[in-house]
């Protein structure tokens, strides 16, 4: 699993892509690589941090 640091970094960078208008529920979505409808509408799927977790599980991008 990458280190907190690591982890904590693409979680900003995906903050500052979606501009900061998405909650964390969206921002933990786009992360995983989920193409969910929203996601798609968005263009988030299109993002350089799209699926960059995809294998960390979800409770570690949530912090838990």
């Amino acid at each position: 699993m990458p280190d907190a640091d690591a982890i904590a970094k693409k979680i900003l960078s995906c903050v500052a892509r979606v501009e900061q208008r998405f909650g964390a529920a969206h921002v933990v979505d786009v992360l995983r690589g989920s193409r969910i409808k929203k996601i798609v509408e968005w263009k988030h799927d299109q993002l350089s941090t799209f699926g960059l977790l995809r294998d960390v599980p979800r409770a570690v991008c949530w912090g838990m």
